[in-house]
Parts: C-alpha cells; structure tokens; sequence
C-alpha cells in the first residue's frame, strides 16, 4: 500500500544509515511489483553493511535475485566489483 511506502520511506529519511532500514522497504517495494526501486534498495542496504550482519546476506541474495529478473544481472556484479 501507499502508506505503508510513506511510513517506510520516512523510516529510511530519519535513518539513512540504517541497513535494516533500507532491506525492509526494498522487501516491500519487491511485494508491491516496483522491482527496480527494489533492487536499488537492496543494493544501497549491502554497501551500508557488506557482510558484517547476517541479513546483509539476504540483501545480497536479493539483489542477485532480483536484478536477475528485471534483465539487469550484471547490477549484482557490478556492487560485488565496487566494493571490492
């Protein structure tokens, strides 16, 4: 729902630093068919934390995932070359 993107969005504006901020609202935008502001979510959450918490796995499975299925499998590529 629309709300529920606002109240998840302001979520990530008062914590921009926030990984966990960043995975919830990807994770909603997937849900709510918006994949390519899914996938950048997802990306911005793993290079706030790249694999120091455990759900920076799953982010990273996300952005593997799903950049796979809007025809963009070369983002999941890409974030692991910049950060690396």
């Amino acid at each position: 729902t629309e709300e529920a993107t606002a109240a998840l969005e302001r979520l990530v504006t008062r914590n921009p630093a926030d990984p966990l901020a960043h995975w919830v609202l990807a994770e909603h935008l997937w849900q709510q068919d918006r994949g390519r502001e899914a996938v950048d979510r997802a990306k911005r959450a793993v290079r706030l934390d790249p694999g120091h918490d455990p759900r920076a796995d799953t982010a990273w499975a996300a952005v593997m995932a799903w950049s796979d299925r809007i025809d963009c499998p070369e983002e999941a590529v890409e974030l692991a070359r910049a950060l690396t």
